[in-house]
């Protein structure tokens, strides 16, 4: 008898390790350029000419946001971006509008649906709209200054860059695939404000970009998990005007 239950959990254990090793294998993996070892200044100019190539992007997303206090909203969105400062997001729940919010460079617009979480809602919004602009801000421009500063650090390219109002964006870049891995946003005391963590990068026509993008803050935790991505299609101007009874955030 003993023996019969020492066989059955072989059995079992030998089934759980299969199905672990069948779900790791199913489990998406990046298909993306490698590059050998390049010197910096080489590492460099290829980032800057990724981020000059993407002119926009448009995708569906599954977005999550997380209150400090722990609690939880998923959206359904659609998402549009044209680099360097105009973006917009259309939030759904169950079919049905649940905020609209617009970027551009005159400022940030938020249309809230109505309701007992409207209030919640137009808070996650804004914590969105504050994210997208700071991630349109990140995507370009920091590769070609000539003022940042660099670090080979195991496998990885830190990047550094100070700016005017006291800031220091930091960026670490995976080295064999030259992706941005990371962007850390630090204050004038060297505190971490916002962090920025990209992955599941895949390539799009010869141009690599993220599908999933993870912000943390003192606002919260926001997750967008992107598909049907598109980029460097036409997008219309319309797609970028902000709905008529919008408001306009501070």
């Amino acid at each position: 008898m003993i023996h019969r239950h020492v066989r059955h959990f072989e059995i079992a254990l030998r089934l759980l390790i299969c199905a672990l090793a069948i779900v790791a294998g199913c489990a998406r993996r990046e298909s993306i350029p490698v590059y050998p070892d390049l010197s910096t200044p080489r590492a460099l100019q290829i980032l800057a000419e990724r981020s000059r190539s993407v002119k926009s992007v448009s995708a569906q997303a599954l977005v999550t946001l997380t209150r400090p206090d722990g609690q939880t909203i998923r959206l359904d969105a659609a998402l549009v971006m044209r680099p360097p400062d105009a973006a917009r997001m259309r939030a759904y729940k169950f079919g049905q509008a649940v905020f609209d919010l617009t970027l551009s460079p005159d400022g940030a617009w938020m249309l809230a649906a109505q309701g007992e979480r409207r209030e919640r809602i137009a808070a996650a919004g804004s914590h969105a709209g504050r994210l997208t602009r700071e991630w349109l801000r990140l995507l370009t421009g920091l590769f070609d200054d000539p003022a940042i500063v660099t670090e080979d650090q195991r496998g990885s390219l830190i990047v550094r860059e100070k700016r005017p109002d006291g800031t220091t964006v930091v960026c670490h870049i995976d080295r064999s695939t030259l992706t941005a891995r990371r962007y850390e946003l630090l204050d004038e005391h060297g505190r971490k404000r916002f962090t920025l963590t990209l992955s599941d990068y895949a390539d799009f026509h010869g141009v690599v970009w993220p599908r999933r993008i993870d912000a943390l803050s003192d606002a919260g935790r926001i997750l967008i998990e992107l598909r049907d991505v598109e980029i460097n299609e036409a997008l219309p101007e319309a797609a970028f005007h902000h709905p008529a009874r919008a408001e306009k955030l501070p």
